[in-house]
């Protein structure tokens, strides 16, 4: 699979999938939901700022909350990387303009 197939999996299948499988884990289902939202605000053709910003900060209580649940040995430098790109999304604007996909087709 390419990246653009990744990209909706992470943001349109995945929530569906983790609210059916984790019915009696509402702290998991949540986490991960989050997670996707995150993504799928970052990965829009048009960034509402304060929307991002808002995320931001909620991002950064999920990563928390993630930490709590999974062992550590899921947690590489990496994880935190959805902060960073944020940030970057703020400055620069929407990330579709720079990333590979297009040239991957």
């Amino acid at each position: 699979m390419k990246s653009y197939n990744y990209h909706i999996l992470m943001q349109h299948l995945l929530p569906v999938l983790i609210q059916n499988t984790f019915k009696d884990r509402k702290e998991i289902c949540s986490i991960i939901k989050s997670i996707c939202t995150f993504s799928k605000a970052l990965c829009s053709r048009v960034i509402d700022v304060e929307m991002l910003m808002t995320l931001e900060k909620g991002n950064a209580n999920t990563l928390c909350g993630l930490e709590k649940i999974c062992p550590p040995s899921v947690f590489v430098a990496m994880m935190h990387l959805p902060i960073q790109l944020a940030y970057e999304a703020r400055l620069c604007g929407p990330i579709f303009y720079r990333w590979m996909n297009p040239y991957e087709w």
